[in-house]
């Protein structure tokens, strides 16, 4: 229960009516108090920087494998259309057809 309402339901006895003033005891605690957040402070930015440069070093890592994979895929594709044309070009001289697309008979 707060002071103030101690005082007024009547549960403090008749010496203790007035609010306490800051003495010594009062301005440690408060000190105290001061320094644990400034501690609680401290410790949530280095957690917080600590997360962020995980991140960030997760954030390159999978843009490094994307690079990867693309380089991968486009090389891929470039072996894909060589072997499609040598496919093409054997067809073509080993059977005589015209099976060529009307444009180049």
């Amino acid at each position: 229960m707060h002071f103030e309402q101690q005082r007024q339901c009547g549960l403090l006895p008749k010496g203790k009516q007035t609010l306490p003033r800051g003495g010594p005891q009062v301005k440690e605690v408060a000190m105290e108090n001061e320094y644990a957040l400034r501690l609680k402070d401290a410790a949530t930015a280095e957690r917080l920087r600590e997360l962020a440069d995980r991140g960030a070093a997760e954030r390159e890592a999978e843009r490094a494998r994307a690079d990867a994979l693309l380089a991968e895929k486009n090389e891929a594709e470039l072996e894909y259309e060589d072997q499609l044309r040598q496919a093409e070009q054997r067809h073509q001289a080993g059977s005589g057809c015209s099976c060529a697309p009307p444009n180049l008979r």
